[in-house]
């Protein structure tokens, strides 16, 4: 483990490989100077890199195990701005990055795989170790785009987390920001347009979610899908420079991916992979059974929301 963890730039920065494409296409695995694991190893920290975005992914404070993993900086190149307010792709009941290596890589993409640590809640008291998983990252040449394959999981509600600043604007908490607003595909046609804002649910296909402040939709997600996916964008009022997510439509069976939406004051979006359990719902552990990976993508812009929606469609219609 420790090898892996050593500050190396793997792939020799793919060099001549990637000049005629891209020549900024680089991931990097480093050393995080301020997380150890206990035997006082480093935990990773990934720099991902092309021509459009720098992504920094790292540990912080926070989460069920007091410490969580996700994207801590997503900068927009042709503007500067990182769209990160506190953290993009968390998910507080994940415990934190145990170690990454890169998969593969050439003047195509890069991947890097990421494995979380079974760590104890720390807010339950329980000792439980739940909070272990797996995901992928893939970057490409001059592409806004950023792959996400989530790819295992233990039995938990799974809610992700894009809790971000589009265009550099910060807003946690207290209603919908007026610097910054929010764009999804087809929600002219769901319910006359109206958006709602954490902690009530925007969108659901569980029927008995006590958040929802409509009844739930249809299992394809009605008029919010496109090609089985939602696609949720945020962006600065003023600039029009943002991010957005392209995530599919949980289907029994079928496939993994969204089953409820919360939409983040204007600064991101919340999903859950499966319904809660706890006692407050009612509910009992058998309905987490099915836990399928899926495949999302976050991509960043600077041309407004119009744009955005129109590059989370092509993703959505078939993204490498």
């Amino acid at each position: 483990m420790g090898k892996i963890l050593t500050p190396v730039l793997i792939f020799f920065l793919l060099l001549a490989a990637c000049a005629d494409k891209d020549p900024q296409l680089k991931m990097t695995i480093e050393s995080d100077p301020e997380y150890e694991l206990d035997g006082g190893t480093p935990r990773p920290a990934i720099e991902m890199e092309n021509s459009v975005f720098r992504v920094r992914v790292a540990t912080k404070k926070g989460g069920h195990c007091g410490i969580e993993s996700g994207i801590l900086h997503y900068v927009q190149k042709s503007t500067g701005t990182d769209q990160v307010a506190a953290i993009l792709d968390a998910n507080y009941m994940r415990g934190p990055m145990i170690r990454a290596q890169i998969t593969h890589g050439n003047s195509d993409s890069i991947r890097v795989k990421i494995e979380f640590q079974d760590l104890p809640d720390r807010d339950s008291g329980s000792g439980e170790t739940d909070n272990a998983g797996s995901l992928a990252y893939t970057i490409y040449p001059n592409s806004p785009v950023l792959k996400i394959e989530y790819l295992e999981r233990l039995p938990q509600p799974d809610p992700i987390v894009d809790l971000g600043a589009p265009g550099g604007e910060r807003k946690i908490g207290g209603g919908f920001s007026a610097g910054s607003e929010t764009r999804l595909h087809g929600q002219e046609s769901y319910h006359n347009g109206e958006l709602v804002c954490h902690p009530a649910t925007y969108w659901t296909s569980v029927a008995d979610d006590p958040r929802a402040v409509w009844e739930s939709g249809p299992d394809g997600g009605g008029a919010l899908a496109f090609k089985n996916h939602l696609i949720v964008a945020v962006a600065s009022a003023s600039s029009g420079e943002g991010y957005g997510r392209v995530v599919p439509i949980h289907k029994t069976g079928v496939r993994g991916g969204a089953r409820h939406l919360k939409l983040l004051w204007n600064t991101g979006i919340e999903f859950y992979c499966k319904p809660w359990t706890d006692a407050e719902f009612g509910r009992s552990a058998e309905i987490q059974t099915e836990s399928r990976p899926f495949t999302a993508y976050l991509f960043c812009f600077d041309d407004g929301l119009d744009a955005a929606i129109d590059t989370g469609r092509a993703i959505a219609g078939g993204w490498r």
